[in-house]
């Protein structure tokens, strides 16, 4: 889990395969049975929150700016009022709960990258099995850095992704594995490498304490990335790996 939110916090960071440039972005399926204890596994989510929360904040300083510049623009009845743009939405995290359009809009502002992470695959399943939401073509196209493409009828918008890089990672039984990607022949299948965890009944004490605060470990390594990422977006130049 912690390999899979790591592959979408590098930036910059590429690699020769099958005759052309790759990124580091997995897609991971964690299956296990209920009450497993794979929710651990929402604490990788830790990794990647101090790039969440720093994109987040660029958003809030970036559309505060906006809102000024337009009241100006209002109060000033300056005629280029209509050609403003708002500033992109920045972050990290994806909700997998998303339309098609939604996503592609997302990547779009986010220069083609994020993580869709959900420890509850049905969440996907039952945003790819609504019309609104079927963004399975998305998912496979930007697994191979393929060109997305969407055209909305609203205002006649035109988006278009160029080698997108797309984390995704997910945690669900069995069942809920089956409803999202139903047989071999679903081409999500050879997208996603997959882990099935087996496990033991056996009584697990909850008030039990390891001298430690939940998720420590998990954020400190958040605050080393966060370093990392932001070492490799000043670089300019993608660090090549072989």
């Amino acid at each position: 889990g912690s390999i899979t939110v790591l592959s979408g916090c590098m930036p910059n960071v590429i690699g020769f395969y099958d005759r052309k440039w790759v990124s580091p972005n997995l897609y991971t399926f964690i299956e296990a049975p209920a009450g497993s204890g794979k929710g651990v596994l929402s604490w990788t989510r830790l990794i990647g929150m101090e790039i969440h929360k720093m994109l987040l904040e660029e958003t809030r300083l970036a559309k505060q700016a906006f809102e000024e510049l337009k009241k100006e623009k209002i109060k000033n009845k300056d005629q280029d009022l209509a050609q403003l743009k708002e500033p992109p939405y920045k972050l990290l995290f994806i909700p997998a709960n998303n339309s098609a359009s939604s996503v592609v809009q997302t990547l779009s502002e986010n220069d083609g990258a994020g993580i869709l992470f959900s420890t509850e695959a049905d969440t996907l399943a039952n945003a790819l099995a609504q019309d609104w939401g079927n963004f399975s073509d998305v998912l496979r196209c930007a697994f191979h850095h393929e060109t997305v493409e969407i055209q909305r009828k609203t205002n006649k918008e035109y988006i278009s992704l160029e080698a997108p890089k797309l984390t995704v990672f997910l945690t669900g039984t069995q069942g809920q594995l089956k409803r999202l990607i139903p047989d071999a022949e679903n081409g999500l299948f050879s997208r996603f490498m997959y882990y099935s965890m087996k496990s033991v009944p056996k009584f697990r004490d909850v008030f039990e304490r390891r001298g430690t605060i939940p998720g420590q470990e998990f954020m400190l390594l958040g605050q080393q990335i966060f370093i990392l990422h932001e070492l490799l977006n000043r670089l300019g130049t993608a660090v090549e790996c072989t």
